[in-house]
């Protein structure tokens, strides 16, 4: 686009293309030019590429992931608050499950509509 008003103040400027009397002509093929390639910017049919995708998903599957290793570690219960089974942590089970299944359903739910 910024190319084409270059070229179209450069034609002007000049008084027509190389000299001659021919700028309407070129300035309604440089409009319609312009105007083919704004559809062309504005159309979202070309969906993302694949390696986006993959990256996007690795990602997200890293962070869960990590998630899933760490979160115990941080969240640690006191042995005294864990009643049911020495060293069952429901809370911690319950965060890590609901964010890797929010992390989960977003992805795959981008991955649906993309």
């Amino acid at each position: 686009d910024t190319v084409l008003s270059w070229i179209a103040l450069e034609a002007n400027g000049n008084g027509g293309l190389l000299r001659s009397t021919n700028t309407l002509a070129v300035m309604d093929k440089l409009t319609a030019l312009r105007a083919k390639m704004m559809y062309f910017h504005g159309n979202n049919f070309y969906p993302q590429p694949n390696l986006w995708s993959a990256l996007m998903k690795m990602l997200v599957d890293l962070n869960c992931l990590l998630m899933v290793f760490c979160y115990p570690f941080k969240f640690l219960t006191p042995l005294p608050f864990t009643r049911l089974v020495v060293g069952l942590q429901p809370i911690t089970i319950l965060s890590v499950f609901l964010m890797t299944f929010c992390f989960w359903g977003v992805e795959s739910l981008a991955y649906a509509l993309a």
